[in-house]
């Protein structure tokens, strides 16, 4: 059975990688409502794309972007979810792309394209898999239900109010997740915990408006460094955030999962090598590998006040 899989997936591996070409050259950006149409279009190419296969396949409407739902049955009553989201990330800074977003360009060997791995990709990768049994063996060994939604990128609600409601419907036996990686190459994983997040986005106001900081500067607080002083303050120098009870709920890695990680033998000067950083970074006493898989982090996804066009104009910001 597996050689004939693995035949038919070398047969098909050209048409497999241009079919997720066309679905991530869709701009299925969610969180800007410019990109709603592009996300209803999006979900409406897996619906077609299922139905083709010969899965029952529908859009799910529970407020905000459509989920995807797509199953198919099999020998035997047991019964696999696959998650997986359609919706990707905004492209921005577009400019330090060096082939455009949406348009799918393979470079040594390598796809790059917004959604190739997060998620695209590796949703893409179970539908083929689901596909090759089908074409080969003729049915699943078990019942498959794709759950695909348009707002992980996003904090919707759709699909934790759908999945409340079809509670009984889902019942899997298996739940997959088709939004993680691969170790390397060469080697497979198999992800049973993620970090979760919280976003907050911090506001401080300062003047009704800006002023000339030659008349005011010096006089007043000026937001964009009061909020620069506030962040300074979550985290030391060496990584460590400072934030009160950060850590305490966080559970230690038990004994075999901290000597697993080690026989991985993770090369630190490859993975800064990639970024162009100088050197790993973080919470002291971790690896690079534990800061990542394990634990909690601090990050400024972004800020700005003030006046950020060209050449310099000399203000005190209303805001940060």
């Amino acid at each position: 059975m597996a050689d004939q899989i693995e035949a038919y997936i070398d047969a098909n591996r050209e048409r497999f990688i241009e079919e997720l070409k066309e679905l991530m050259r869709i701009p299925s950006v969610s969180a800007q409502a410019e990109h709603d149409s592009d996300t209803q279009a999006c979900a409406e190419w897996l619906v077609a794309h299922f139905k083709a296969l010969g899965l029952e396949a529908r859009l799910v409407d529970k407020g905000g972007k459509p989920i995807v739902y797509a199953a198919a049955k099999g020998k035997s009553s047991r019964r696999v979810v696959i998650y997986g989201h359609y919706d990707v990330q905004p492209e921005d800074p577009v400019d330090q792309w060096k082939t455009p977003p949406f348009e799918p360009t393979i470079r040594d060997g390598i796809l790059y394209g917004r959604g190739a791995t997060d998620d695209k990709g590796q949703s893409f990768t179970h539908i083929k898999a689901v596909e090759s049994l089908l074409k080969t063996e003729g049915e699943l060994p078990c019942e498959v239900i794709f759950l695909l939604e348009g707002e992980e990128e996003c904090g919707g609600e759709a699909l934790p109010r759908y999945v409340k409601e079809a509670r009984d419907e889902l019942k899997p036996d298996v739940l997959i997740i088709s939004d993680s990686t691969m170790y390397d190459e060469n080697t497979p994983a198999i992800t049973y915990g993620l970090r979760g997040i919280v976003i907050s986005e911090f506001t401080v106001k300062g003047p009704d408006q800006d002023v000339h900081s030659g008349a005011y500067g010096g006089a007043i607080a000026n937001p964009a460094m009061v909020l620069a002083q506030m962040l300074s303050t979550c985290v030391a120098p060496d990584g460590k955030i400072l934030i009160p009870h950060f850590y305490d709920d966080v559970a230690p890695l038990e004994q075999w999962e901290s000597e697993s990680i080690a026989k991985l033998g993770f090369d630190d000067q490859a993975f800064v090598g990639e970024l162009n950083v100088p050197r790993p970074h973080g919470e002291p006493g971790q690896s690079t590998l534990e800061r990542i898989w394990n634990r909690p982090t601090f990050e400024i996804n972004g800020i700005f006040g003030g006046y950020t066009g060209g050449g310099s104009k000399t203000i005190v910001p209303a805001s940060a």
